[in-house]
């Protein structure tokens, strides 16, 4: 059970090479314990999700020459910041 007393996420948006991008529309996620507004969620299209998919695969090489211990030391840090 979803618990009230617990802020809403801050959502900035989608994350796309590197940056938070605004989409044109949101949907409502709503907490289904009491139908109370929880979240405006970015609603991406096909489009986003085409950029989303050519910036992943430029940065993949790069990220598979990463040391394990590189990867996960930066996912920690995404982690943490995000």
């Amino acid at each position: 059970m979803l618990d009230n007393a617990h802020s809403a996420p801050n959502i900035k948006g989608i994350y796309i090479n590197g940056q938070w991008q605004q989409t044109a529309r949101q949907f409502d996620d709503t907490n289904p314990n009491d139908g109370s507004l929880w979240a405006k969620i970015p609603d991406a299209t096909g489009q986003d999700a085409r950029r989303a998919i050519e910036a992943a695969q430029a940065a993949f090489p790069a990220w598979a020459g990463l040391k394990f211990q590189e990867r996960a030391d930066l996912m920690l840090k995404i982690r943490v910041k995000y």
